[in-house]
């Protein structure tokens, strides 16, 4: 999962188009909306 590899990678922030389901998110990687990001 893109969520897991981001966390062992050190990443702390992932934008995406959208969110989608996820049973579990890493504390370390926080996920935004590109919607979140713009104020929309």
């Amino acid at each position: 999962r893109l969520l897991d590899i981001a966390a062992q990678r050190g990443v702390r922030e992932i934008v995406a188009a959208e969110t989608g389901e996820y049973v579990k998110q890493p504390t370390s990687v926080q996920v935004r909306t590109a919607d979140q990001l713009t104020g929309s």
